[in-house]
């Protein structure tokens, strides 16, 4: 009996403890990122590749950019800033990297779910998809 009683009263003080938790945990603020493929390492510029749905299902499209690495903000996910030299040291081609939806930087909430080594870029122009036309 009293192994029984010892067990509700660990389960109520847990759970509170997880009430606790998941109070502190806070959501993202901001867009989610979106993902490139390094497809091009130039010295002028880099090519970044997104595959996207189209509009048929089942079917992608691609669009590429080709910002130069002076001109964006480069960090991993960890929050450590590189320069233009280290991020053409650690892509090739078929690396994949994050790009900031908008021109703020990418919300700690997403890159939480990234290897610490993910390379993040801010800065990129990227074009958001038109909304469908109404039917």
């Amino acid at each position: 009996m009293r192994f029984v009683l010892l067990a509700v009263v660990l389960a109520l003080l847990g759970q509170g403890r997880m009430v606790d938790a998941q109070e502190k945990v806070k959501g993202p603020a901001g867009p989610a990122p979106r993902f490139f493929t390094v497809t091009e390492v130039a010295k002028d510029h880099v090519e970044l590749t997104e595959l996207s749905p189209a509009e048929e299902v089942g079917h992608f499209q691609s669009v590429a950019y080709r910002p130069a690495p002076e001109d964006l903000k480069i960090t991993d996910a960890a929050g450590k800033r590189l320069t233009a030299q280290e991020f053409r040291k650690r892509v090739t081609e078929g690396t994949v990297v994050v790009v900031s939806s908008n021109a703020a930087n990418v919300d700690p909430a997403y890159l939480r779910v990234l290897s610490k080594d993910t390379i993040v870029l801010v800065g990129v122009v990227v074009r958001t998809a038109n909304p469908a036309p109404p039917k």
